[in-house]
């Protein structure tokens, strides 16, 4: 399971990034080399780095169960339009491989 895999929203907004209590462990080379190849495709797919993150993880073998919670209608349809992304292998790889 995959509790929080959105992490408050810090993939589509770099204020909450930067603001993020626990932003330190994620700041690395490593991370930024993930979130610009995560964001990279989310602009090719026209989705949004939150949708992309929640349909990687659906594509995930093993399989991943995402435990999400939204406060609005819309982070829930936002999140629901995850459903409507179908990732190749070939994606599947570049998001898995994705490091510095």
């Amino acid at each position: 399971m995959a509790y929080s895999p959105l992490l408050k929203g810090i993939y589509d907004d770099e204020r909450k990034r930067t603001a993020y209590y626990n932003w330190a462990f994620f700041d690395t080379d490593d991370s930024r080399a993930r979130l610009e190849t995560l964001s990279k495709m989310a602009r090719e797919l026209n989705v949004s780095n939150s949708q992309l993150v929640m349909a990687w993880l659906l594509h995930h073998q093993p399989r991943v169960i995402p435990i999400v919670g939204v406060r609005t209608l819309e982070q829930y349809e936002v999140l629901m339009g995850a459903l409507d992304i179908h990732l190749s292998l070939e994606q599947m790889a570049v998001l898995n491989s994705a490091s510095a």
